[in-house]
């Protein structure tokens, strides 16, 4: 009997043409870590009562399909899941649009003993982050329609494109912070430790009706977005003490985070940010004092130096 092994696993993706869409075979090789995309049924119990303390058996109700896909970020391997996360590409740069999402990926996963098709899905939410000595990572959150199983050979895809990861080292001196007062340079360069920048669309996801009963219908959104960025430094100086100060003052700030590699990079930029957590320079011992803290992404104002549009904009080269 043969046994399933993680080494041998591939993650396939398609765009589908709608929430609706059945299934098509992937046309593009996604390197993954790991996931946790999983199927759960509501389970309906019968509380009849029928002169036993037993329970009779439930039965099963509606489908829920959702989790996670954990990847080392490379520069050439993932424009379709930024532009599903953030909606609009113009070549290689992903903004963030402001409609119910009308991008629905689908995602096959060879699991060795079975493939795992999951349709057609949303990715409703993202965390990438890069610690000093690491490599960018990034997470997607996945709600998906339905998952089938298959016994069929995986689809014979090309091997994804060069996979040159984006390293924390390709960050040097390319983390800018600053006011809003004229465009970021490298004299706004500031020394971070660690970077997490989370993005969640706050997606409805477990509505049914009467023509769905079964599947979920299709996510939009439920709440106000949320865009944040945490960062982390390793040593409190004259430098970095400007931070507590635009905290303290409400300033509003425009961050750029940049790794750059030869001829490829990945620029994220946040027009208008403010300082809502952190910064706040404990001493927690003899050792260097480090901070820590929490920035809110918002859209951009008109005559904003660094871009105006949404919160975050994503250009890979």
């Amino acid at each position: 009997m043969a046994d399933g092994g993680g080494f041998g696993s591939k993650l396939g993706i398609i765009k589908l043409a709608s929430w609706a869409a059945g299934y098509s075979v992937p046309t593009a090789l996604i390197p993954f870590l790991n996931e946790t995309l999983s199927v759960a049924f509501d389970r309906i119990p019968d509380d009849s009562l029928v002169g036993t303390a037993s329970r009779g058996p439930s039965a099963q109700g509606g489908l829920a399909v959702a989790g996670e896909t954990t990847h080392n970020l490379d520069y050439n391997n993932f424009d379709t899941l930024f532009e599903c996360l953030m909606g609009t590409a113009v070549g290689r740069t992903f903004t963030i649009s402001d409609d119910d999402l009308p991008k629905w990926p689908s995602v096959e996963i060879d699991k060795v003993i079975s493939r795992h098709r999951f349709y057609s899905g949303k990715i409703v939410k993202a965390t990438f982050s890069c610690r000093a000595g690491g490599v960018a990572q990034a997470k997607f959150g996945w709600l998906i329609r339905k998952r089938d199983l298959s016994a069929t050979a995986f689809p014979a895809i090309s091997t994804p494109g060069p996979r040159n990861l984006v390293l924390f080292k390709h960050a040097i001196s390319k983390i800018w912070i600053g006011d809003l007062a004229d465009a970021l340079t490298s004299g706004d360069a500031i020394g971070f430790d660690s970077y997490e920048i989370t993005f969640d669309r706050q997606m409805v996801s477990d509505d049914r009706d009467s023509n769905s009963p079964t599947e979920i219908l299709e996510p939009i959104p439920g709440d106000w977005r949320v865009g944040e960025v945490k960062l982390t430094l390793p040593r409190y100086n004259t430098g970095t003490s400007v931070l507590a100060d635009w905290k303290d003052n409400d300033t509003a700030l425009q961050l750029q985070i940049q790794h750059v590699a030869g001829a490829e990079s990945i620029t994220m930029q946040f027009p208008n940010l403010r300082i809502t957590d952190g910064f706040n320079v404990p001493v927690e011992g003899p050792g260097p004092i480090t901070l820590e803290g929490t920035l809110q992404a918002s859209p951009s104002q008109a005559g904003n130096p660094m871009y105006v549009g949404n919160e975050m904009r994503v250009t890979f080269t």
